[in-house]
């Protein structure tokens, strides 16, 4: 008897004394947007798109190459020229050194290169919203994490006011036992229940523990233990009407969003596509040196040096219908990207609808939920009262307290179920708060 309440006790002082201090959820997401792993990765893939929006990724700047060379050869030599002379030399050594700037430019291509950096700017406005959508999933699931940790803290306060009442029950019927109102199979129930409760607290522990552990690993820090707690209630938020929330979705859904990028991006490369049917201009110029140096032959020393210049025209006239065949392939892929965005739409305008109602229906029930706890207190009183006049039996007065409990954890459960509803409602219309 002396051990079971020792257990007891030792299960309500390191149940409040687990973790060192409180956070809320708006503290987790801001940690988890500086550390987390995956909104790391999207800001990193987020910084290359941005990186490529420069002119010269697109092909509107010249290049300009730096060229340089030595050769150096030994052969025999042997002429015979017009006049009859003859020239024979062995191990004849001939030095060549070369250097110069190039300079290429495309200055025509039907607008391709202008194509190109929208198609870049394009891309990047794409990024941006992938990165939202990263950001929003994350806290999505940091938020679910939270609210998951919080409800199951709010049962261990239920568990732990169930132990108490178990204790007091058994204490009870230890004392009815003296005067012989009560017997020992009764004093053993009571025992067995109070053993039950405290495992369940134990086991739901654990849960909250890890519950923590997987919180703190989305926030990006190391899971070495549990530094935190969590420290606020779950409130709503959402008043907007059912229209409004549709019309939100259909302008700041990010996943719309993101289709369209997706589309206006093919759109482009159709664009750039049909410039491969117009001519290229490109503008050449160079300043080179060159000279070479023999031991014999005609010349011993040849150099040259000087500015050059020129323009290079190409029109492909005709690749095997490649083009062509790439034009039309890419036209039906924007169209399938309108088909899939109109989807899409409809998809979302659905979500938006379902979630709404359910918000609806699951704040209604937890009113429900609150509004029955009254009634299971005033039972349980009763009960309680009943019992102690011996008019019910212990398991009766059990029965009671079950109902209590349960009607307890009902409102917690209610209340996680509604939050997550209005959750994803904000995130259908790209207004996640926290």
């Amino acid at each position: 008897m002396r051990h079971l309440i020792l257990i007891i006790l030792l299960i309500l002082f390191f149940g409040n004394a687990f973790s060192q201090g409180n956070i809320t959820l708006k503290e987790a997401v801001e940690k988890a947007l500086l550390n987390n792993y995956s909104i790391r990765i999207a800001q990193t893939s987020n910084q290359i798109a941005k990186n490529n929006v420069a002119p010269g990724n697109a092909g509107m700047l010249p290049k300009v190459d730096l060229v340089a060379g030595y050769n150096y050869a030994n052969t025999d030599l042997y002429l015979v020229l017009l006049t009859g002379q003859r020239i024979e030399q062995a191990g004849n050594v001939a030095k060549t050194v070369n250097g110069g700037v190039q300079l290429s430019w495309t200055i025509l291509d039907d607008m391709g290169m202008f194509i190109s950096y929208e198609r870049l700017k394009t891309l990047k406005s794409r990024s941006d919203v992938e990165l939202k959508i990263s950001v929003e999933n994350t806290v999505k699931e940091i938020a679910r994490t939270y609210y998951n940790s919080l409800l199951l803290k709010k049962n261990l306060d239920v568990m732990n006011e169930s132990i108490e009442l178990s204790y007091r029950r058994m204490k009870r019927i230890e004392d009815r036992k003296e005067y012989g109102a009560s017997n020992s199979l009764e004093l053993l129930r009571a025992k067995v229940d109070l053993n039950t409760d405290s495992t369940n607290y134990k086991r739901t522990e654990l849960n909250y523990k890890n519950s923590l552990r997987m919180l703190i690993y989305l926030m990006g820090e190391k899971v070495s233990g549990s530094g935190y707690d969590i420290g606020a209630d779950i409130e709503f938020y959402q008043e907007k009407s059912i229209e409004d929330l549709r019309n939100l979705a259909q302008k700041s859904n990010n996943s719309i969003l993101q289709a369209l990028k997706n589309k206006e991006i093919t759109e482009l490369d159709y664009e750039l596509i049909k410039t491969n049917y117009m001519p290229k201009v490109n503008l050449t110029a160079s300043y080179s040196y060159n000279r070479t140096d023999a031991d014999a032959g005609f010349l011993l020393v040849n150099q040259n040096y000087g500015l050059g210049t020129g323009v290079n025209l190409s029109w492909n006239i005709f690749d095997g219908m490649r083009t062509n065949i790439q034009a039309q392939n890419t036209k039906l892929m924007s169209e399938m990207n309108s088909i899939s965005i109109e989807m899409l739409r409809n998809q979302i305008d659905m979500a938006v609808i379902n979630n709404y109602e359910a918000l609806v229906e699951k704040k209604a029930i937890l009113d429900m939920d609150i509004a029955n706890l009254g009634a299971a207190e005033l039972n349980y009183q009763r009960s309680l009262d009943l019992f102690d006049l011996g008019q019910i039996t212990s398991l009766e007065l059990r029965e009671a307290q079950l109902n209590l409990n349960r009607s307890k954890m009902r409102i917690n459960e209610s209340m996680l179920d509604a939050k997550l509803s209005e959750i994803e409602l904000n995130i259908l219309t790209g207004t996640l708060n926290y």
